[in-house]
């Protein structure tokens, strides 16, 4: 595995993580969502599965500090669990919508950076699948919309934690957009986006994209019912995109004649 850091200071880290780096074959970027600095299991499983390039996002997606271990990851534990009901007091309130805010924040700026790192590494023959889940989402749509060439084969939006307008915008903004299929992966009965994105976005009228279906033409919805966070340890869902990836590679490549 090889690194890059991309912004490094007492602030902010961004980092990306190259898994199966001497490979051959269409790359994938991941970018993962909140509350996983440092969780690279996704990538470590992908790699094993996909024996091309993995191009992983390490982005300053918490602050590790034992007030968030003690208070927010046990409120998302409790809210993927659709039985038990979740009582927040209003510190705890105040303190995800501060913690998303700055995770929100640094969301937009990883995927700027992102979109940096590609253009100055990846030529107009490049192509790759992107892969985002919750705020990940917000990272993968920000730097495919940047990107200086047709370097998009696909992308798989996973529990996406914003709103379906900027995520459509961000789409429509991609190069040859209307040539490529996008799938949008949402659970209308996500419950951690039904509260802990409503807090952390103070929006309670809107739903974000994870939430609900993309109107685009060249989006395929689907309503998959998994938990938040199951998309790391549930092995038919790794397969799935696996297979996706494997599907759209090789359509890439019949057509190229590659």
């Amino acid at each position: 595995m090889y690194t890059y850091n991309l912004v490094k200071n007492k602030y902010n880290l961004i980092e990306i993580e190259l898994y199966n780096e001497k490979a051959k074959g269409m790359p994938v970027v991941i970018a993962p969502g909140f509350l996983t600095y440092n969780d690279k299991s996704w990538a470590i499983k992908l790699s094993k599965v996909i024996k091309s390039p993995i191009i992983f996002v390490n982005w300053q997606s918490s602050n590790s500090n034992e007030l968030l271990k003690k208070s927010i990851i046990p409120i998302v534990s409790g809210l993927a669990m659709p039985q038990l009901s979740v009582n927040i007091p209003i510190n705890v309130i105040m303190m995800i919508k501060k913690v998303w805010d700055e995770c929100s924040q640094d969301s937009y700026h990883a995927g700027d950076r992102l979109a940096c790192f590609l253009n100055d590494v990846w030529d107009e023959d490049d192509r790759a699948i992107f892969l985002g889940h919750s705020l990940g989402v917000r990272i993968i749509t920000g730097a495919m919309s940047r990107l200086n060439n047709k370097n998009i084969c696909s992308s798989v939006s996973i529990a996406g934690a914003m709103p379906r307008e900027y995520y459509e915008i961000n789409l429509k903004l991609c190069k040859d957009y209307k040539s490529i299929e996008h799938i949008n992966i949402y659970n209308d009965k996500d419950r951690v986006l039904q509260l802990l994105y409503k807090l952390g976005e103070w929006e309670f009228k809107n739903k974000p994209i994870g939430l609900s279906e993309s109107s685009l033409g060249n989006v395929k919805n689907i309503n998959l019912n998994l938990g938040h966070l199951s998309c790391f340890s549930n092995e038919n869902f790794i397969r799935f995109i696996s297979g996706y990836y494997m599907q759209k590679r090789a359509e890439y490549y019949a057509s190229n004649k590659i």
